[in-house]
């Protein structure tokens, strides 16, 4: 899903904008903490086809049945931040920001759309009249319409005073009998000093109204993983401010409400008279929780298949729910664009929870039994991939065999590593994106490879040292690897293995040194170490409650991404042009047909190889892996099992991608079956 993040909650925020992460990151202060100049209004409609703003941006609408897959319903074009309520006469109304394209005078103003069929059919925009605003104030946005027990709807809305300083934004109201025509209430609902607040959803339950809003922090955000604020002044992801009412209009600040994860008190509210049900914007789809009093909140499921950040909701007759949000950048928009091609990736497989167990200094461990894994084959499959080896299962250290503390080189299960630095060097803004020009490290290419970039590198299509043009062929290419981690020595501009320590340093490797071979660009962790680095993939980047690697990021990169028709460079008997005189990081440029359609950004991933079949055919389709020296060492990621297995040294068997007789497929096939319930009967054909 888009994550919409506010942004206009900050004072000096550009008095046209609606929150949208790409509107946030344009008004980002520039180097040096100086504020960029505001615009005096909104840009004309030439700008807004050259520049990434909400414009890009259409409201989905969606039933969503209690079984099944959501159905869009309609699409009401280039909008934002979405409320949807029934009103008194059984109506239901869908409000939100609109841009229309031709229509200036509309433009980032509020419109409204009516249904009388459950959602199948809708009017046309309307945009609401407002009377009585205060002089100098911002006109009405991020609306959160709630229908009231006498047939009226109170509108509550995010504003702010315009002029000299700009003020905090705060929320205010107005009162209306047909949801279209409104009348300014005095005064202010709900204000957190110094901390702008927008964006809320209002509920009214069991006689008392109850607000809430993302806490959007102090002063200008910056991209995930890069706030430059003290910590004090930031953002906090997963707490919401809170406030009660009994009239809707006075409204008494109450203790912030807080969900696990990364989730934000961003979307809607709604009262069925025994609880209140959160519907918010974060992973995984729209979070849900509920709550009886609006202090204690219980998790709920998610909705997935509805891409529809910042939702607002309303349950159908028949018992399915209406989710109306703001979707994804519309394909070719500049939005689009400036996300790059991967804007919307295939999501991977979450985490069954987001509040994970971290080890500290040490792994705490537990049975296989105790997490639910059938000890005598967790027993066989150590003894018979051998080796040394750890098993994590949620969190835990369960299994270990040979020497699990002592260091020796992974070989090429070191490279996805350098693929990891290559996320935090574009987290850091040391690189602009994954498929910066690797020239742009200093190197002088030849012609042929001046349009390499980091991601062709990641991906084993770079083409170095061999004959074929950058993407143009796969080549699993030692060369270009060596290339690959010098050029990330240069953008980090300090050893590898010293910029790793300094950023991965909260993940307490217990067992000292994580590179130490191949002139320390090779990593030697012990295997219990390198486990941990394999849990922070598993969360996606996520460690004891921190984003240490950008999700979006990951999400975007860590997946398979070379072409399964991608023919495969020219044979090995070719002579390496390598005439940066980089050296191998061990091998040649073609060791291997294998890759097309199963290899990304360093990984091998449990995708269909051209034949049809996937990697391993024992493994869940989710699974992932590092692999070095052809199966001998190997960390492997099982997301849907939450298990982690690293193993170096092990008796490898052959390489053989979708053999599912193969020595190492049936060694996978032990621990899978390990970690499925025991109770569990798969009959072949059937779910």
């Amino acid at each position: 899903m888009t994550e919409n993040v506010p942004y206009s909650s900050i004072p000096s925020f550009r008095p046209w904008a609606t929150p949208v992460l790409l509107a946030l990151v344009l008004c980002a202060p520039e180097a040096g903490g100086q504020v960029p100049p505001r615009p005096p209004g909104p840009p004309s409609a030439a700008e807004r086809s050259r520049q990434p703003g909400p414009w890009d941006q259409d409201i989905l609408v969606y039933r969503v049945p209690a079984r099944g897959t959501p159905e869009l319903l309609a699409t009401f074009p280039r909008g934002g931040v979405a409320t949807a309520a029934r009103l008194g006469d059984g109506r239901i109304a869908v409000g939100y920001q609109c841009f229309p394209e031709k229509n200036e005078a509309a433009f980032d103003k509020v419109a409204v759309h009516f249904s009388s069929d459950e959602g199948r059919t809708w009017t046309d925009a309307q945009v609401i009249r407002l009377r009585g605003l205060p002089p100098g104030m911002r006109f009405p946005f991020d609306p959160t319409m709630v229908p009231l027990p006498d047939g009226r709807v109170r509108m509550y809305f995010t504003s702010r005073r315009l002029g000299p300083g700009d003020g905090v934004p705060a929320i205010y109201s107005a009162i209306s009998d047909n949801a279209v025509d409104y009348t300014f209430e005095p005064g202010v609902r709900f204000a957190v000093e110094r901390r702008g607040v927008i964006d809320c959803a209002v509920v009214l339950h069991r006689g008392e109204f109850h607000l809430f809003a993302p806490d959007n922090g102090v002063g200008h955000p910056s991209d995930p993983g890069r706030d430059p604020r003290p910590a004090a002044d930031r953002a906090a992801e997963n707490t919401g401010y809170h406030a009660v009412s009994t009239d809707g209009l006075t409204f008494a600040h109450v203790a912030d409400v807080r969900a696990e994860g990364r989730r934000r008190w961003l979307g809607d509210a709604k009262s069925d008279g025994a609880k209140i049900t959160f519907y918010g914007t974060g992973e995984g789809g729209v979070w849900t929780a509920t709550s009886a009093d609006g202090i204690t909140w219980t998790p709920g499921p998610p909705i997935r298949g509805a891409r529809a950040a910042d939702p607002g909701t309303v349950t159908l007759k028949d018992g399915a729910l209406l989710v109306a949000g703001t979707g994804p950048p519309r394909p070719g928009t500049a939005s689009a664009q400036r996300r790059g091609p991967n804007a919307n990736p295939p999501p991977l497989p979450p985490p069954k929870e987001r509040g994970a167990r971290f080890p500290g200094r040490t792994w705490e461990q537990r049975r296989p039994g105790e997490v639910g894994l059938d000890a005598a084959k967790v027993d066989a499959f150590a003894t018979k991939i051998g080796g040394d080896g750890v098993v994590i299962k949620d969190g835990y250290l369960v299994k270990t065999w040979g020497e699990v503390a002592t260091h020796k080189w992974w070989a090429s299960a070191s490279k996805p590593v350098f693929s990891t630095m290559l996320l935090l060097a574009v987290q850091e803004g040391r690189l602009p994106a994954v498929d910066a020009p690797v020239r742009s490290a200093g190197w002088t290419l030849a012609p042929k490879d001046a349009a390499m970039t980091f991601r062709q590198l990641a991906n084993m299509t770079s083409g170095y040292a061999c004959a074929e043009a950058p993407g143009a062929a796969w080549g699993y290419n030692d060369f270009a690897i060596q290339l690959y981690a010098r050029s990330l020595e240069k953008v980090f501009r300090q050893p590898l293995a010293e910029a790793f320590a300094q950023r991965f340093a909260e993940l307490q490797f217990e067992d000292g040194a994580f590179f130490g071979h191949r002139n320390d660009l090779g990593v030697v962790a012990s295997p219990r170490d390198f486990a941990r680095l394999g849990w922070l993939w598993l969360q996606r980047g996520h460690w004891a409650g921190r984003e240490v690697i950008a999700e979006h990021l990951f999400n975007a990169n860590v997946r398979p991404q070379v072409p399964a028709d991608l023919p495969r460079a020219m044979t090995k008997e070719m002579k390496p042009d390598d005439y940066l005189a980089i050296g191998s990081y061990g091998g040649g440029t073609n060791q291997t047909p294998h890759g097309p359609g199963v290899y990304g950004f360093s990984f091998w991933f449990n995708a269909a190889t051209p034949a049809g079949e996937r990697v391993w055919p024992s493994a869940p389709p989710d699974v992932y892996q590092a692999n070095g020296m052809w199966n001998r060492d190997t960390l492997t990621i099982f997301p849907g099992l939450r298990m982690v297995v690293a193993v170096r040294g092990a008796a490898p068997g052959k390489f053989e991608p979708g053999q599912p007789d193969s020595t190492y497929d049936q060694n996978l096939r032990l621990i899978v079956d390990a970690a499925r319930p025991r109770s569990l009967t798969v009959v072949p054909g059937k779910e």
